[in-house]
């Protein structure tokens, strides 16, 4: 039998619309847990196992929706910190350690061959179906290390 899941939003006049019985079994799921009339879950021709099963989902997506949130929050605020420190005074000193940095970066990355995960792994001899294996595994572990060059990791040869 197939499940057909409906989203109604009940208003209070919806819900005084309603049979006893149904309002009843509103109120006390309301009183006991302070939630408002809206947003109720109407399941259709489903067995008993389908409702246990989409509530069971539906409680589960509760913490991790706010785990997320939390996350995004954060990230955010990381965001927000790099634009404010990005315009910060800084001393000379540092703009010419940036410098120097960016100047020994651009020499490195023109003067060593570089390898896509993919070349590591053609080289390995080795065919894990994850085609960042082995290179990724492998600097994790620490032993090679990776350069980031427009938002992708090479591997000096």
């Amino acid at each position: 039998m197939a499940a057909n899941v409906s989203l109604i939003d009940l208003t209070p006049d919806d819900i005084r619309k309603l049979p006893a019985t149904l309002r009843k079994r509103i109120a006390a799921n309301l009183a006991s847990t302070g939630d408002n009339p809206g947003g109720w879950y109407i399941i259709g021709n489903a067995s008993e196992e389908w409702v246990q099963l989409i509530e069971r989902a539906i409680e589960m997506l509760q913490p991790v929706a706010a785990r997320r949130s939390a996350q995004l929050t954060d990230a955010n605020i990381e965001k927000i910190l790099e634009v404010f420190l990005s315009g910060a005074p800084r001393a000379p000193i540092e703009t010419d350690l940036d410098i120097d940095n960016a100047r020994l970066r651009a020499e490195y990355l023109q003067e060593t061959q570089l390898l896509t995960s993919a070349r590591v792994r053609a080289a390995s001899g080795l065919s894990p179906r994850n085609r960042s294996e082995p290179a990724s595994r492998w600097k994790r572990e620490g032993r090679l290390f990776a350069v980031r060059r427009s938002g992708t990791d090479l591997y000096p040869a």
